[in-house]
């Protein structure tokens, strides 16, 4: 699981690095057609060329800060994986010692039944059932902690395919944002009154589109961090109770 993980991420920076030198690319050849509209076209070319330009420039610019998104939650994910990992082994070892700790008692309780006094066969008994109480805790804690992982990993995978939608969606409509562009500026230039008005009415559609879908894939994105940063909360949380929970065992 964690290889395909891993494999999609690196795919997902890719393409977002991908995207980034295309958005690159896209606001060069708008700042040409610019420099061209300005020197030599009409009015109405030179404002559909700017508004080329801001559109390219406000890409490349949410293209760059998705590309660094992309690589920061790779990082991110691999520290949180050490820390699972980590947190898995330690509870492993809990449940490891517990169950030494249940055979020992086990074999006090047998002692103290064979040849001990009244009180020592209470006190083996007593803690006998404590080590049992505590071998069937760490167990519990041992199996939660692999669960966990697990349905952060298919919560992590529901996020990515969420987000992969929306970014999808978002490409599209972009794509149909530059068609209504280019339609409206031919309607513009030779168009009949009604074929320009049509234009115009398809254009403003596929900018509340493009501005929709953007939003979305947008506040994806952000509820994927915000998910992280209440993860990283709820474990710090639980890592303060579990040592709060180890120093009042020790007490």
């Amino acid at each position: 699981d964690k290889a395909a993980a891993d494999k999609a991420a690196a795919e997902e920076i890719a393409a977002k690095a991908a995207d980034e030198v295309a958005a690159a690319k896209a606001l060069v050849a708008a700042q040409t057609a610019l420099t061209a509209a300005n020197a030599s076209g009409t009015a109405a070319e030179k404002a559909a060329a700017q508004a080329v330009l801001d559109a390219a420039k406000l890409a490349a610019a949410k293209a760059t800060a998705e590309a660094d998104a992309a690589a920061k939650a790779v990082q991110d994910k691999a520290a949180a994986d050490k820390a699972a990992a980590e947190e898995i082994a330690a509870k492993a070892a809990d449940e490891v010692a517990a169950a030494k700790a249940l055979v020992a008692a086990q074999t006090a309780l047998t002692a103290a039944n064979a040849s001990g006094t009244a009180a020592e066969k209470a006190a083996a008994l007593q803690a006998f059932n404590a080590a049992k109480l505590a071998a069937a805790k760490a167990t519990a804690e041992a199996d939660a902690a692999a669960k966990a992982v697990q349905d952060k990993a298919a919560a992590d995978k529901a996020a990515g395919e969420e987000i992969a939608a929306k970014a999808a969606d978002e490409v599209a409509a972009a794509k149909a944002l530059v068609a209504a562009q280019t339609a409206l500026t031919a309607a513009n230039a030779s168009g009949t009154a009604a074929e320009k008005a049509a234009a115009l009415e398809a254009f403003n559609a596929a900018k509340l589109a493009a501005a929709k879908a953007t939003a979305e894939a947008d506040a994806a994105a952000k509820a994927v961090q915000d998910k992280a940063a209440a993860d990283k909360a709820a474990a710090e949380e639980i890592a303060a109770k579990a040592a709060d929970e180890v120093a009042a065992a020790k007490a």
